[in-house]
């Protein structure tokens, strides 16, 4: 990811700028499209895995797609 919004639902995962994001919700992502393709209303509000690359490190993180910030 180029940058990560402050308070998203990303951020609050802990994914950072930098980060390469190739899995979502167990489905392979090679590219922004994608990943916005899977954003879809089945996932909104429902914490899934997401899985990305910070350098060399393989990290998987739980993520609450369209929560919004307390």
């Amino acid at each position: 990811m180029t940058s990560v919004s402050a308070g998203s639902p990303a951020e609050r995962a802990g994914v950072r700028a930098g980060d390469v994001i190739v899995a979502f919700a167990g489905t392979p992502v090679s590219g922004t499209d994608d990943l916005l393709r899977l954003l879809t209303d089945e996932h909104i509000d429902h914490e899934v895995t997401m899985r990305l690359l910070r350098g060399v490190d393989d990290r998987r993180v739980q993520v609450v797609p369209g929560e919004l910030a307390a």
